[in-house]
């Protein structure tokens, strides 16, 4: 006679919404900011002084991710630099820290280097390399957002986040170094891209050096032939910014008229130097994030002050950003968004031991175009089980995986919008302890025994039809017809079924 334990999980789903407004997104704040040769004495604004000014800023700013230029790194101290920047401006004060810093390369060979920083209430991070040890530096991170469904459907959106520090200067020669330069980023992001996949939602920040949308350090990154990762303006303002007054409400440099002890440029403010730039994917929402429009600003610039300091304009924090830096800070802000919970009717495993074989069973409350079963051993690589097909709500996984393994089903509606199951684990072998002691005897003939374990049991007879509710576990079988009985009890949360055969 053919034995089958079943274990029976109802839970919940999730389905994603075509729409950013109807998921449960959250704000991420990216700001980007040139610290002029942070931690490098010098008497015009000393380490203490800098830690204050960038305090300030990053209190009236509140972002959630900072590119940081310019970290002095000219005996390879850069690392200590960031954990000092981290430990003593974003983390300062009484709140529990929530900032933490991705690794620095320890190999640079320059005394100035990037830094990539995000609240870890919100992103955490994943892999990180530089495109150049030496001189530029452009940094590319992986990062990946803390959804609030993250724990329950292994569900995320990753975030691919470049740094650069592009070499200045206006001299051809120059020119064409910056493009060979994001050459050598652009050729590290297809690598990325055969390594993990296709990088879609994907943001660019930092000082880009280039005087218009033409130069050879930033036109390439427009036309990389990566068509969902292809990175824009989110302003979309091309031209010749340097020198130009059309574009004076979004000049990043320089804050200052006068020459400082910190090395920092003078000559008021004329140049668009500092960008945020984001993906096509992100602009068109493609991806589950997407940029705010209306939120890309130049922190401190208010048009009003062509070829003059900041001080001449008219912003609370213009001290501040004039001794910070000779760089105006740049921010942008983006939706990042989840999963919308959807109850299924049903989504259940039956593990039969005898065949090795694990079923799945859902069923839905809307109509769907097609569903896709998934399995992960790790909650992140999941294999398809079947080709995308007509949502029957069955399938049988007749090679399962030893171990713990966990399902989901991927579905699209008829419209095309994208859907996702809740997790269900299942562990094989899958002998639960009160699943083990079973039923005694089976076959039967005068009495049955049931688990003990059992908070519950229901007897049904062979067309699905309930014939009894004990309860007590030892049961006087005596005048019960012959024939089989399907037996369903509950314990620890677990639903069990078997046949047993009255004699």
């Amino acid at each position: 006679m053919k034995r089958s334990l079943y274990i029976l999980l109802s839970i919940l789903a999730g389905s994603l919404a075509p729409a950013l407004q109807a998921q449960p997104c959250d704000t991420l704040r990216v700001l980007v900011t040139n610290l002029l040769f942070y931690g490098r004495n010098n008497s015009f604004c000393d380490p203490a002084c800098k830690d204050d000014q960038l305090r300030q800023l990053l209190a009236d700013q509140r972002p959630h991710l900072i590119g940081f230029n310019e970290i002095w790194n000219n005996t390879q101290q850069g690392p200590t630099l960031a954990a000092a920047l981290r430990a003593n401006v974003l983390n300062a004060g009484p709140n529990p820290p929530r900032f933490d810093c991705a690794p620095i390369h320890t190999a640079s060979f320059h005394p100035l280097v990037n830094a990539l920083c995000f609240d870890s209430t919100r992103l955490g991070f994943l892999r990180y390399e530089t495109a150049n040890l030496t001189w530029p530096r452009l940094d590319l991170y992986k990062l990946y957002f803390k959804s609030q469904t993250l724990a329950t459907l292994a569900d995320t959106v990753f975030l691919f986040v470049g740094v650069l520090h592009q070499k200045a200067g206006s001299s051809s020669a120059e020119e064409v170094q910056r493009g060979a330069d994001i050459q050598l980023f652009l050729d590290l992001l297809d690598r990325w891209h055969t390594q993990q996949g296709p990088i879609e939602n994907l943001i660019l920040m930092g000082d880009f050096n280039g005087n218009s949308h033409l130069d050879p350090g930033y036109a390439p990154l427009l036309v990389w032939n990566n068509a969902a990762g292809q990175l824009v303006d989110p302003l979309d303002r091309p031209g010749v910014w340097y020198n130009n007054a059309a574009f004076a409400d979004i000049h990043t440099q320089s804050t200052r008229t006068t020459s400082e002890s910190d090395l920092g440029i003078a000559g008021g403010s004329d140049d668009r130097y500092d960008h945020i730039l984001c993906s096509r994917a992100i602009l068109d929402r493609t991806q589950r994030m997407g940029y705010v429009p209306g939120s890309y600003e130049t922190v401190g610039q208010d048009g009003t002050f062509f070829n003059k300091s900041v001080l001449d304009g008219g912003h609370p924090l213009r001290q501040v950003l004039h001794r910070l830096s000779d760089h105006l800070p740049v921010r942008a802000d983006f939706l990042v968004c989840g999963l919308v919970p959807l109850a299924l009717d049903r989504f259940e495993a039956e593990i039969e031991l005898d065949e090795s074989s694990v079923w799945l069973r859902w069923r839905t409350p809307t109509d769907l175009r097609d569903c896709q079963p998934q399995r992960s051993t790790d909650l992140t690589h999941w294999q398809p089980l079947a080709a995308d097909s007509a949502c029957n709500g069955t399938f049988v996984d007749r090679q399962p995986l030893a171990g713990r393994t966990w399902y989901r089903v991927v579905a699209h509606t008829i419209d095309g919008e994208q859907r996702l199951s809740n997790l269900l684990q299942v562990d094989r072998p899958q002998v639960h302890p009160a699943a083990a002691a079973g039923l005694w005897p089976n076959p039967f003939d005068e009495y049955l025994e049931l688990p003990a374990q059992a908070a519950r049991v229901r007897i049904l007879d062979t067309q699905g039809r309930l014939w009894i509710t004990p309860s007590e576990s030892h049961l006087d079988t005596r005048s019960w017809p012959a024939g089989l009985y399907l037996i369903e009890w509950w314990t620890q949360g677990r639903v069990f079924r078997t046949k047993a055969l009255k004699l």
